[in-house]
């Protein structure tokens, strides 16, 4: 997903989808970039009774009165950073119901951190469609621009570091038991060598002639031979010290 960033006026931001963060109270305030069209839309929200109550949402076509397709607004309530998290996580779960491809998030206000409304947002957007039909899929979101925030470059390449872990690891939860059994793991590990990572496999017989017996105890049962995986990751620059995960 690419993600930019955009100091224009809400009304002006092409996008499928303009979704708008709105504190408690504060309607006027979160839609006053979006000229004529926030009369409507105020209009609309006391109609609905939308007031920014956290997790509340307003959705409205915008009938070509701004560039955005169409607009959700959702509730930010207090304006808690779980609040903020949420409100992204709704965008990017509404956005992929629907199959919004170009995706616009704005905090009107609020300073958000960049990285956990990335973060949050690949979340909502997330799902496990693989063996879906074409015609079952939606497509998960290709862009986001976050509207009035300020840039940070450094977040976003740690969020798409962190996005990227997290969604390997929810695909490998989700496959069924007759795609991912130790072998198949192990490969995935494999897969993930670098120059800062390296990768050891153990197979059966080395895992048995090592005297590991608490492995070998539970793997023997099963058709499918256990694996030993060990990744070793080195930081660049001195390292601080060392830390141990194991599964």
């Amino acid at each position: 997903m690419n993600t930019t960033f955009s100091s224009d006026a809400l009304s002006s931001v092409a996008a499928d989808l303009l979704v708008v963060g709105v504190a408690q109270g504060k309607l006027a305030d979160a839609l006053a970039g979006l000229g004529s069209f926030a009369i409507a839309l105020t209009k609309l929200a006391g109609e609905e009774e939308f007031t920014g109550k956290a997790g509340s949402t307003l959705a409205a076509p915008s009938f070509g009165q701004i560039a955005a397709g169409r607009v959700l607004l959702v509730g930010l309530g207090e304006v808690k950073a779980s609040d903020v998290r949420a409100v992204a996580g709704t965008a990017g779960n509404q956005a992929r119901a629907k199959g919004h491809k170009n995706v616009a998030l704005a905090f009107p206000g609020v300073s958000p951190d960049v990285c956990a409304v990335l973060e949050a947002f690949a979340e909502g957007n997330y799902r496990f469609d693989k063996y879906k039909s074409a015609s079952a899929k939606k497509a998960a979101a290709e862009s986001l621009t976050l509207v009035g925030v300020q840039a940070d470059t450094a977040a976003v390449a740690r969020a798409e570091a962190m996005i990227a872990g997290q969604t390997l690891a929810r695909d490998l939860v989700n496959e069924p038991a007759a795609e991912i059994y130790p072998e198949s793991l192990a490969r995935v590990a494999e897969g993930l060598a670098s120059d800062r990572v390296s990768v050891t496999v153990l197979d059966f017989d080395t895992i048995k002639a090592k005297g590991m017996g608490g492995i070998v105890g539970v793997g023997q049962g099963s058709t499918r031979k256990p694996r030993f995986v060990h990744m070793t990751y080195t930081p660049a620059g001195a390292q601080k010290g060392h830390l141990a995960f194991v599964g």
